[in-house]
């Protein structure tokens, strides 16, 4: 039915008496409900339809998904047609959004990704064609009149809640019983039980065949000395001896002395056996003459008097020599004991206080010692804080305070071990600072203000400063093959780590785990692993970021990375229109960590693959979009689509930002870290000193 509205007044008025007095024969209305088609409308309708013939239906509203979402400020109820999802669409204030019709249960939730398409089915028969209804009479045409202005899109409403899900279906009969299952493998043993009581003693075995007879045991101390017997009867005396007058007594340069008397005594006499003299003895005979005990006692000297505080050096009766000390410890040929060591019998300051020292000039040795077999030439220990060997230099110049030398492959010019679990082998300190090791100990501990230790391998082309091997690395250890390196490290996990601050600092830029530098070139310098105004960096370069594939001749071909002014993430994926319409879901995880305002949108790229209309994209979020066939299009057309989003920034779990992504374009970079050349000396060799045997 159509109504003709004329453009003037009395045309108007005539148009109207007409629509109503054809809504009259059409319309039985009643206090509170209208019917179309019947006098008699339920009374439980405001609105009964009832087409005469039952040949009609009621026509809602037909609005594309464009024009029904354009709608501003619907109605609690507003009911319209959608055609590109071909369903029925009504307005929910309580939820401010479109809930469609078309689901069993509950509003329509959010799109899900958009699974492979199946494979088209077959084709079904074309139905016959109906019978053409009757051309209704043509009215006359109006007016057309001037096209309104469009209203502003409206925001795009919320997705409504998921439905309810349905009940669960009745559970399936039970399948037959599968076969039994292998056994499983043994468990482990369990713990060994108590020890049990021990059984009772049994009775004693046959007696043995006696041993054989000991060593007979040391002679007991001697008895006391008897009484004195009586004094015997004198005895009858003697014939008169000559007369002898001694003139002189001679000590002879042989140490025997030689007695002479006057004329008539006799004489002279020589004894047989030679003493020692103070000027020295002549005619002497090694291993004849000798200064010493007979018994089974120490020899002991002494110096100015005879008081226990006045020995000097004692050779015990077992041939150890002591000096400052009575007694000797096992094991040590010559031993002397210094001031306030156990046993010293002397601890005079300036006097006992160096037990041994060994002085020499030009090539020669202060001391000396010689091994020839897995000993040691020379052994120093120390119970305290102090040093089992010093060495020290005082001059100016390349020498050295301890120096060891070695010429055999497998030994070793200097050995430094530490047998404490916690101890550090070795501790080097340069600078005149002192030295600083590990609490937890280590092979070596070197400290200086400008270097704590220099590694230098000269072989040209090939020679590594440093090795460091990590992780109990079983030898043979990987080196490269023709080319060197400053620094080398071999591990099975991570060979070379570096750590940049600590963990409680606080958190500053321009600190770095690592920096690479190839200096003759102006580019190829690069930052690992830090932070430049206030954005967390794992490399950082002004060279290009490139990786490596192999060609057709296995050879190695650059590729190279694209560059952006911001902080981008990418993502692709496919999709397809279902009735000229799609939603995209993201990744959740990648919508958790891009960053969406007006300033930084979500950029979306579609790729159609088949002919449509066209497309545009609405309804971008950080957790999807629509795609839309243009002009109302509704085909079902395949497509690949790409986005291009800003990182977030990094937070904690309060919500501090940690470092800043989103919003930066290019930053400032940090330069280039300058270098200043350092003199190094080479020192001679030290020359191998071999004592004569």
């Amino acid at each position: 039915m159509k109504f003709i509205y004329s453009a003037d007044k009395k045309g108007f008025i005539r148009s109207l008496l007409l629509v109503f007095s054809i809504l009259s024969s059409l319309f039985a209305q009643a206090q509170d409900n209208v019917g179309i088609g019947t006098t008699t409308p339920n009374v439980k309708a405001i609105l009964d339809l009832s087409p005469p013939n039952f040949d009609k239906g009621f026509l809602a509203p037909r609005l594309t998904t464009a024009q029904r979402l354009a709608i501003v400020g619907a109605p609690d109820g507003l009911l319209v047609y959608d055609t590109n999802f071909e369903c029925f669409f009504y307005w929910n204030n309580t939820l401010t959004t479109w809930i469609s019709m078309c689901a069993n249960s509950g509003p329509t939730g959010p799109a899900g990704p958009t699974g492979p398409a199946g494979a088209n089915g077959a084709t079904g028969p074309a139905g016959s064609t109906g019978p053409a209804g009757a051309n209704g009479a043509t009215g006359p045409a109006g007016p057309t009149g001037p096209a309104g202005a469009n209203g502003a899109t409206g925001p795009a409403g919320p997705t409504g809640p998921a439905g309810a899900n349905g009940a669960t279906g009745p559970a399936g009969p039970t399948g037959p019983t599968g076969p039994a299952g292998a056994n499983g493998a043994t468990g482990p043993a369990g713990p060994t039980g108590p020890a049990g009581a021990n059984g009772a003693t049994g009775p004693a075995g046959p007696t043995g065949p006696q041993g054989p007879t000991g060593p007979a045991g040391a002679n007991g101390a001697t008895g006391p000395q008897g009484p004195t017997g009586a004094v015997g009867p004198t005895g009858a005396t003697g014939a008169t001896g000559p007369t002898w007058t001694l003139s002189t007594v001679t000590y002879n340069t042989n140490g025997t002395v030689t007695v002479n008397g006057t004329a008539g005594s006799g004489g002279p006499i020589t004894s047989p056996n030679a003493a020692w003299i103070t000027i020295g003895n002549l005619g002497t005979i090694a291993g004849t003459n000798y200064i010493g005990t007979n018994d089974a006692q120490d020899f002991v000297t002494k110096t100015g008097g005879s008081l226990a505080t006045n020995e000097r050096i004692r050779v015990l009766q077992n041939g150890q020599i002591c000096v400052n000390r009575t007694t000797a410890i096992a094991g040590d040929l010559f031993a002397s004991f210094g001031s306030g060591s156990a046993g010293a019998i002397n601890s005079t300051a300036g006097v006992d206080d160096y037990p041994i020292n060994g002085y020499s000039t030009a090539g020669f040795a202060g001391i000396y010692g010689s091994n020839t077999a897995t000993g040691q030439g020379v052994l120093g220990q120390n119970s305290s804080t102090g040093y089992g060997v010093y060495g020290q230099n005082t001059a100016a110049g390349t020498g050295g305070g301890t120096v060891g030398v070695m010429s055999s492959a497998t030994g070793f010019g200097v050995r430094s071990a530490n047998q404490n679990a916690s101890g550090t082998g070795e501790v080097g300190s340069g600078n005149a600072v002192p030295g600083t090791y590990m609490v937890s100990g280590s092979g070596g501990a070197f400290t200086g203000l400008p270097f704590g230790a220099l590694g230098y391998g000269t072989t040209v082309a090939t020679g590594i400063g440093v090795l460091g091997v990590g992780e109990n690395l079983a030898s043979p250890f990987p080196t490269p093959l023709g080319t060197g390196a400053g620094v080398l490290g071999d591990a099975e996990f991570v060979g070379v780590m570096g750590y940049a601050s600590k963990t409680a600092s606080p958190i500053v830029n321009g600190k770095w785990g690592g920096y690479f530098d190839y200096l003759p070139s102006a580019n190829a310098y690069a930052y690992v692993a830090g932070r430049n105004a206030g954005t967390d960096y794992a490399i950082l370069s002004v060279g290009t970021k490139s990786t490596m594939v192999k060609g057709f001749s296995n050879e190695n071909r650059i590729l190279f990375c694209t560059e952006a002014p911001e902080v981008l993430f990418q993502d692709f994926g496919t999709g397809q229109l279902n009735s000229g319409s799609a939603h995209i879901e993201l990744d959740p995880l990648l919508a958790k960590n891009i960053y969406i305002d007006d300033q930084h949108p979500l950029k979306v790229f579609i790729q159609l693959e088949g002919d449509c209309k066209g497309v545009y994209v609405t309804n971008k979020t950080k957790n999807g979009f629509d795609v839309a066939e243009l002009d109302g299009g509704r085909s079902n057309v395949k497509f690949t689509w790409q986005i291009v989003a800003n990182r977030a920034d990094a937070t904690d779990d309060a919500g501090n930002v940690m470092s800043e992504y989103a919003k930066i374009r290019f930053p400032i970079g940090p330069q280039r870290v300058k270098t200043k050349n350092e003199d190094a000396v080479t020192t001679p060799s030290p020359v191998i000193i071999r004592k004569e045997k």
